[in-house]
């Protein structure tokens, strides 16, 4: 029993199968005569050379189409490069549009520079003329300011000189006088022994003032011209015109010398210092002191007036009043040895 249903199922699933395959085949049948009448082929031989040759047309129309897809994206960069050029064709255009604008404004530009320089150069001028006015002014003030300086400076002079006129008849003048009168009264007092023919040993003081009156200020007055020194007021560093050097340096080499300086050794106090020849004219020691203290206030009047003037430091002086008392010694020297031998001779 069981055979023979499985059978009969077989049978049956088969007879079911056949009839689904022959229902497959009337479809395919009736495509295939729907594809022959829509074709108009009276067979499938006809239908086969027709599609052979529909298969032909597509490989041709495939390599056309090719072709023109070729050509048509040559002719897109064709296209493109066209359109390339013709944007740089209109840049140009606006380029060279623009570059004739500028050609055209170029006058107004030049123009305008010209107009701004000139604006430039009259700013330039009026503060360069302002300049001038403020500098005329301040130049106008500092004249102003150097004639009041140059008047005050001459009354200043003035005066000046008006003192010198009085303190110089006691300090100058004074000096000068009252050693040449004392020369003088030596003189006479010796010319007057020599008339007499009396050599006596108490001629010795007027010998050592006279000589003392004629060498000290000769000698130390003679050394000025050789040392080469010039007055303070002369000097740089007082407002003259000379370089300050000091005592046995030498002078720039730049500097050129107008004239020499005549100022070093302090000559005209040695002057007054030639008094202190009083030291060896008396015996008694206190009119010996009193006489170099004499010799001394006249040198040192003499001297402090000078610098007063500012024709002297005070090394000067110094050094002067020390050479006038060296010369004094030396001529107490002579003249004590000469008065002596005269007195053994005798």
């Amino acid at each position: 029993m069981c055979i023979r249903d499985r059978y009969r199922r077989i049978e049956a699933l088969l007879a079911e199968h056949s009839t689904a395959i022959d229902n497959d085949y009337k479809a395919l049948k009736q495509q295939q005569q729907f594809i022959l009448n829509s074709t108009e082929c009276e067979n499938n031989d006809q239908l086969l050379a027709d599609i052979q040759i529909f298969l032909q047309r597509q490989k041709e129309e495939t390599a056309a189409l090719q072709t023109a897809s070729a050509q048509l994206a040559a002719a897109k960069l064709q296209l493109q490069q066209a359109q390339e050029l013709h944007n740089a064709f209109a840049e140009a255009t606006a380029a060279r549009t623009a570059f004739l604008t500028l050609t055209e404004q170029r006058s107004a530009v030049e123009t305008a520079k010209t107009e701004a320089a000139q604006a430039d150069k009259a700013a330039l001028l009026e503060e360069i003329y302002n300049s001038t006015l403020r500098a005329h002014k301040h130049n106008q003030e500092c004249l102003s300011a150097e004639q009041s300086a140059q008047q005050a400076t001459a009354a200043a002079q003035a005066k000046l000189q008006e003192l010198h006129k009085k303190l110089s008849v006691f300090f100058y003048k004074g000096i000068k006088t009252l050693l040449a009168v004392t020369a003088l009264c030596c003189l006479a007092r010796l010319a007057l022994s020599i008339r007499q023919k009396q050599l006596r040993p108490d001629n010795k003081p007027y010998w050592i003032m006279l000589l003392s009156i004629i060498f000290v200020p000769a000698l130390i007055a003679g050394a000025k011209y050789v040392t080469n020194v010039y007055c303070p007021y002369q000097l740089n560093i007082y407002n003259g015109l000379y370089p300050f050097v000091r005592i046995l340096e030498s002078y720039p080499a730049d500097f050129i010398q107008p004239k020499p300086g005549r100022c070093f050794p302090a000559g005209h106090a040695t002057a007054g210092f030639a008094f202190m020849a009083l030291f060896f004219c008396f015996d008694t020691p206190w009119k010996r002191w009193l006489g170099l203290a004499l010799g001394l206030a006249v040198g040192w009047m003499a001297a402090l007036y000078q610098m007063y003037r500012g024709q002297h430091f005070l090394s000067h002086s110094v050094f002067s009043m020390i050479a006038a008392f060296m010369v004094i010694l030396l001529v107490n020297e002579i003249v004590s040895r000469l008065t002596a031998a005269k007195m053994t001779n005798d």
